[in-house]
């Protein structure tokens, strides 16, 4: 998943998540060169975060810290003993990613639905 900073647009999408399944969800941040020309991933290893599944009324059931990479990515591993364990009863709800700059900027990079398979 791509997301442009620069336009503060946050990516949508809906994960399907497969029980017993370790997972790796990303999203690259591109801001555009200061000529107005292409589009770059932005450095974001300074960056922390937090990826966070919660119910449909926002209460939230897993969180687990982002990592981030200079070229743009902010990832979440999902072990796949998350959904085996008992830890999480729910079959579906809402993700969201969010981020914060070493300023302290706090930019939300992703939501949308979970939904366990």
């Amino acid at each position: 998943m791509n997301g442009v900073y620069e336009d503060m647009e946050t990516v949508r999408a809906d994960l399907l998540v497969h029980a017993g399944t370790s997972m790796r969800y990303g999203i690259q941040t591109l801001v555009q060169s200061e000529t107005g020309g292409e589009y770059m991933p932005l450095d974001m290893s300074q960056w922390t975060g937090q990826f966070v599944l919660a119910t449909e009324d926002g209460a939230i059931l897993w969180q687990r810290a982002l990592w981030f990479s200079k070229d743009g990515w902010a990832v979440i591993d999902i072990n796949k003993n998350v959904f085996n364990d008992g830890t999480l009863s729910y079959t579906g709800g809402l993700w969201r990613m969010k981020a914060t700059a070493p300023d302290n900027h706090v930019e939300r990079l992703g939501e949308g639905y979970w939904t366990l398979s």
